[in-house]
Parts: structure tokens; sequence; C-alpha cells
């Protein structure tokens, strides 16, 4: 027996599985404990607020991880030793080792996927880590890096704009980060 290829469900624009869809407005898709992968109508599931938090977080936790991986590959590239922390209470991203100067620097790396605040607080900065700013951009464009010592986030931080005292929603835009835009030679000096 030959189907009717399934039709394309929308609500507010949101595309739903049309079998799904059929049961919830027949009222043959069973009560959520029968079967927990349906909706009791189609409204909450195509505005399942779970499943969006959970897509961003997800998407939040890939821009972190790639930001650490560019910025990593970005330090062996000059011929640092780097290592990078794995886990979910990390204190730091990165451990990199210059062996010219003996020096060893702790790296935080904060990414974002297009240009936009950076969530980072004033109260959190330690003067003693080296912050690596990343904007991953769209594939086939740039990475942007601003590399900023964690002593002038601490001691100047009017310079990075209201928004990086403010209590409720604190960050960095990028805009007030361009004097340190590829400000590799941070790593280089022997004075920090």
């Amino acid at each position: 027996m030959l189907q009717a290829p399934l039709r394309a469900i929308r609500v507010d624009g949101i595309p739903i599985n049309q079998s799904l869809a059929a049961g919830v407005l027949t009222g043959n898709c069973g009560s959520r404990g029968d079967r927990p992968d349906c909706p009791t109508n189609l409204w909450d599931w195509a505005h399942d607020d779970t499943s969006e938090s959970e897509a961003q977080s997800r998407r939040w936790t890939n821009d972190r991880v790639a930001g650490e991986l560019f910025v990593a590959a970005e330090l062996m590239k000059r011929g640092l030793q780097t290592s990078i922390t794995f886990g979910n209470a990390k204190a730091v991203d990165l451990l990199t080792f210059n062996a010219a100067t003996g020096r060893t620097f702790t790296v935080q790396v904060k990414a974002l996927r297009k240009r936009s605040d950076f969530p980072i607080s004033h109260r959190r900065v330690s003067a003693q880590h080296v912050y690596v700013f990343v904007v991953l951009n769209k594939p086939g464009e740039q990475v942007r890096y601003y590399v900023v010592p964690g002593q002038v986030l601490a001691a100047d931080p009017d310079r990075f704009g209201k928004w990086f005292v403010d209590d409720r929603f604190p960050g960095v835009h990028p805009r007030f980060l361009e004097d340190f835009a590829e400000n590799w030679s941070l790593f280089d000096a022997n004075n920090f």
C-alpha cells in the first residue's frame, strides 16, 4: 500500500512531526504517562523550552570548547607548549609554557560564535591569568582574538565598558578589546 508523502506541519513557524501532530489533534496520542514523547497539545510541544535551552546549552559548550581549541592551536603554532584542561569545574582553560623565557601562563578563554558581549564579571577576574576573548565567526571567516592580561582587566574595569562591572548582566563587548587584538606578544614577554 502506498502512503501519501508526509506534509510539513508548522506551529508558529516551528516544524512538527506529522504523525505526532495527528495524534495530538485526534486525541490518539495517549497520556503523557503512556508516551513521554507525546505532548498534551501542539502549542506545548512546539514551544518546548527545555529542548531549546538544552540546544542553547550545547551551542555554548561547543563554542567554549572550539574557542579553547583555537587558542591552543594559536599558542602551539607560536612555539608555546600548551595543555587543555578538561572538566566541569576547572579553574583555568589552558596551561601554557614558554620554554625560551621559562614562563608559565594560566589562560582563561571566553568564546562567542558572533560579535556580541562576552559574559565575564569584573569580580571574577584573576590578575594572574591571561584572558583570550575569541569571536569564532561563521565558517570561512577569520577568527578574531583579543589577548588581555588579567592585571589590566582587574586594575582598570572602566576601560572595558559599564557592563563589565554590572552585577546583573556582566560582560565586555569586543569594541572595548580592540587595543588587545592579536596581542600574542604577551606570551613572549619576560615581564607580565
